[in-house]
């Protein structure tokens, strides 16, 4: 019994730090700078998966921006690049009423469409689910199926404690089904 309970745990244990690796795979396969690598690298050794002390490039201690786009409604959407951005976007930056997306049971960025206290709009909506679908790893997998995304308030998400980076939990939420437009990064990429 106390066998079998052990074992229980750490078949559960295991099956989150596959999931956890999954996400930062998923992220290292979506990043185009070498700043982004470091942060990724620096999130590995934070976690014991890589050994040695921070490396001089990987002492930057800001968590890098996520990427910014505007909805054709003129909402701001963020999306997170790696795990430590996708925390801080979703438990520090987002309040309330902002609406999160992200792919279900798949590796994928955290994608918050800022509500400014306002209604968010379907056409809004639709957008923001469409770049969770571009940025995670069921894109790059391109079933060219409609994808779940789960989306809810901000404020139905927490995180547990001794939760990996990136790993967060909701219960109150809505699932679409979407298949992403060709182009549409590009179309709502905001410029700096």
């Amino acid at each position: 019994d106390t066998a079998e309970k052990k074992l229980t745990e750490l078949i559960a244990s295991g099956k989150q730090e596959l999931v956890y690796i999954d996400s930062v795979f998923d992220a290292v396969s979506r990043t185009d700078s070498e700043s982004d690598l470091a942060e990724i690298r620096r999130e590995l050794r934070e976690q014991g998966y890589l050994k040695g002390g921070v490396r001089a490039d990987e002492k930057v201690k800001k968590t890098s921006e996520p990427l910014h786009f505007r909805s054709t409604e003129g909402f701001e959407i963020l999306v997170g690049r790696n795990n430590r951005q996708n925390d801080k976007l979703t438990l520090h930056t987002a309040r309330g009423k902002d609406l999160w997306f992200h792919v279900q049971k798949a590796p994928g960025s955290h994608v918050v469409v800022m509500s400014r206290g306002e209604d968010i709009p379907d056409t809004t909506r639709q957008e923001a689910a469409e770049l969770a679908v571009i940025y995670s790893s069921a894109y790059k997998a391109g079933t060219g199926a409609k994808v779940a995304v789960d989306t809810t308030e901000v404020k139905n998400i927490w995180k547990a404690n001794g939760a990996k980076p990136g790993m967060v939990l909701y219960e109150v939420y809505t699932t679409v089904y979407i298949t992403p437009r060709d182009g549409l990064e590009e179309q709502l990429k905001q410029k700096k």
